[in-house]
């Protein structure tokens, strides 16, 4: 595995381990929550500037990733894929930058507000299901980072649950991620209808 492969990896990866370090924190350690909610993002975006250099210098049209192979049955394999490019790049930075605004405006706003916890905990896990999702590489990698995001979402439109329109509004986000649930499906099984294989979108191209 080459230095850009060992980046990628860690990129993907490190998201979930900032949102799994913050669960730790406790509750009544306001700064400390944000700062490492904040702290996490920023060396995320350091990882990117290192694998976006890097990869820029060496002229690679894609980076690809087959990495765990989570399920097996004759010639179908589940694997979890992870695919960068030139669209990848584009929107992780986009994603980082607006994600660091919001946990770095959120720090002040939040302040002394009930469930401030768990908000930064669910934004963080969002922010990781946000680049799972970016870096999906087929349909199945596609669809475990939506379920993500979806559920992430979900916690985020309700997290003021004791009020009636944000958990109804949290219930429409809900029907409409199961509606995209739909069409991912329908599209991973037309994949396999016409190639008989678990397809990668590097393949695609």
């Amino acid at each position: 595995m080459n230095s850009n492969n060992i980046i990628l990896t860690i990129a993907l990866l490190w998201p979930f381990a900032g949102f799994a370090v913050s669960l730790l924190v406790p509750s009544r350690a306001e700064k400390g929550l944000s700062r490492w909610a904040f702290t996490t993002l920023i060396s995320h975006a350091a990882m990117l500037l290192a694998l976006s250099v890097s990869w820029f210098g060496q002229s690679e049209p894609a980076l690809q990733l087959r990495e765990i192979t989570l399920y097996r049955h004759d010639d179908y394999g589940f694997f979890i894929d992870v695919y960068f490019d030139y669209i990848s790049a584009t929107f992780l930075w986009t994603g980082t930058l607006i994600a660091g605004m919001v946990v770095y405006y959120s720090g002040f706003y939040m302040h002394r507000e009930w469930g401030y916890k768990r908000f930064f905990n669910t934004l963080l896990f969002f922010y990781a299901a946000y680049v799972f999702v970016i870096l999906a590489g087929n349909f199945e990698t596609l669809f475990l980072g939506w379920e993500f995001i979806g559920l992430s979402s979900f916690l985020l439109v309700a997290f003021y649950r004791l009020r009636y329109i944000p958990v109804r509004n949290a219930v429409r986000v809900y029907t409409i991620y199961r509606l995209g649930d739909v069409g991912l499906l329908m599209a991973m099984w037309m994949s396999h209808h016409f190639w008989h294989a678990n397809i990668t979108f590097a393949e695609l191209a």
